[in-house]
């Protein structure tokens, strides 16, 4: 299960003043994410750069930092803050060479996910990767298929669950 992953960075280097999210919040776009303390930051660097927002409404997957330390533009390879929209997702499934003649764009989809293993969520195919993997001489061809939100009826599918 995978949904659109979006990164919140700070763009000026500072002491981390405070941290408003916790991984699993949601968050809407815009919202205040974490500050820097303004008096650690450049002298030419304006202050509106100490304001990390979200630049997309979604859930908190990952806080890499902690108040009081560095904001480190730039120089982990790690983004401060990660935000995946969970308001559509898709699953990339691998279908056989055998079965993939069956498959085509707009094809309905029902599939199951390990934590609902007894509930059935519909998809349609988005896409047909045009190059296949070999994997111990068993070629595959990865299928993307968009979930259709309204099947979930309240389920909570989150990426990285197994469909």
């Amino acid at each position: 299960m995978q949904g659109t992953l979006y990164n919140a960075d700070f763009v000026a280097t500072g002491k981390i003043s405070e941290i408003d999210v916790s991984v699993g919040q949601h968050v809407t776009a815009g919202q205040t994410l974490a500050k820097l303390d303004a008096s650690t930051l450049p002298g030419n660097t304006p202050g509106a750069n100490a304001t990390l927002t979200a630049p997309h409404a979604g859930t908190v997957t990952a806080v890499n930092g902690t108040v009081g330390a560095s904001s480190g533009v730039g120089t982990t390879g790690t983004h401060f803050i990660v935000i995946v929209d969970t308001s559509s997702l898709s699953i990339v499934a691998n279908v056989n060479e055998v079965d993939i003649a069956k498959v085509a764009v707009g094809n309905a989809v029902t599939f199951t996910v390990g934590g609902y293993s007894t509930q059935q969520f519909q998809g349609t195919v988005h896409a047909i990767a045009p190059q296949g993997q070999t994997v111990s001489n068993v070629v595959t061809y990865p299928v993307t298929v968009n979930v259709d939100m309204n099947s979930l009826q309240g389920a909570n599918l989150l990426p990285g669950m197994t469909a």
